[in-house]
């Protein structure tokens, strides 16, 4: 009989989401793409169905669409910001970015909405300051603007609104967890600067890297769970590992870097690459969580496929 309860609460505790196995990845299939563009693009953003790349100048000047499997790149805009994290609607129907339009000192902000089926590009909010880039969830569109959080429905979405839509936004390097119409600011490790702020895909817990400490993934509620060290640009490739970069400089440039790995099973963190004479940097997960897109120093597009093991 106490065999029987033993398996009983051995199947109980693996069918459960919320028990995690130990799991990790190593470098896999590596391929460049691209590889007959012009070099200097800077990875943004990829489609929900994972065959399209949204790509950059480095300096988050323009938007440029690319087709992953025929490598083909196609000019979108070249307005001053719209780079720098822009999102695809969840039925990949929309683009939606923020511009930034700087006159002497002062900032003003604007959002935008592009079309893929039609090439419209459509103004959502005109010239504002403190704009924070775009979040969507369901078919509800996020954002703030001069400290307020505004909500609209995005027109001919395929998809219905969840009851509960949850996102992370940054709002002057500080976190705002927004579930619904409701805000509220998080602070784990005090006071500074929280960059490369992300939500988990289920939505259960926020990945950021805080200057001068490294980074870190807290609850909803602002505890810290885990300090995965340094890893710079950190993402979600599941709801168990995260990947970035381990960057080097000498002050000026980067001097070499490779792309990382950490196992929130383990609490490990693994090479995904080991080449001193390339600086992998930037890595994007696919959202089937078994590719990622990264580019080296010089500007040099990759896909690699990752090999898992547990």
């Amino acid at each position: 009989m106490k065999i029987i309860n033993l398996r009983l609460i051995v199947l109980l505790l693996s069918a459960s989401p919320f028990v995690m196995q130990a799991q990790e990845i190593r470098e896999g299939r590596t391929r460049q793409i691209a590889r007959h563009a012009e070099t200097g693009y800077t990875l943004s953003a990829v489609s929900p169905d994972g065959r399209k790349l949204l790509l950059s100048a480095p300096d988050y000047k323009g938007i440029f669409l690319m087709d992953k499997r025929r490598g083909t790149i196609e000019k979108i805009n070249e307005m001053t910001g719209a780079g720098f994290e822009p999102c695809f609607s969840p039925d990949g129907r929309y683009i939606f970015f923020k511009t930034d339009d700087y006159r002497g000192v002062r900032k003003l902000s604007s959002l935008m909405r592009y079309e893929l089926a039609t090439g419209e590009t459509k103004t959502l909010v005109n010239e504002t300051r403190s704009l924070t880039a775009p979040e969507v969830s369901g078919n509800r569109l996020f954002y703030m603007a001069e400290g307020k959080l505004e909500l609209s429905l995005v027109d001919n979405m395929s998809l219905k609104a969840s009851v509960s839509d949850t996102v992370i936004l940054l709002e002057d390097l500080t976190p705002v967890l927004c579930i619904n119409e409701e805000r509220k600011t998080l602070k784990p490790n005090g006071d500074g600067s929280y960059i490369w702020v992300s939500l988990s895909p289920d939505k259960t817990r926020i990945l950021y890297y805080f200057a001068g400490k490294g980074t870190f993934i807290c609850d909803l509620e602002g505890k810290i769970l885990f300090s995965a060290g340094k890893i710079n640009a950190p993402k979600w490739l599941n709801n168990q590992i995260i990947i970035g970069m381990d960057e080097t400089d000498d002050g000026y440039r980067v001097t070499g870097s490779e792309l990382v790995s950490f196992s929130l099973s383990s609490g490990r963190t693994s090479r995904l690459t080991s080449t001193p004479s390339v600086a992998e940097m930037y890595p994007l997960p696919f959202p089937d969580g078994r590719t990622i897109a990264f580019q080296t120093v010089e500007g040099k597009l990759y896909l690699m496929k990752l090999r898992f093991k547990h």
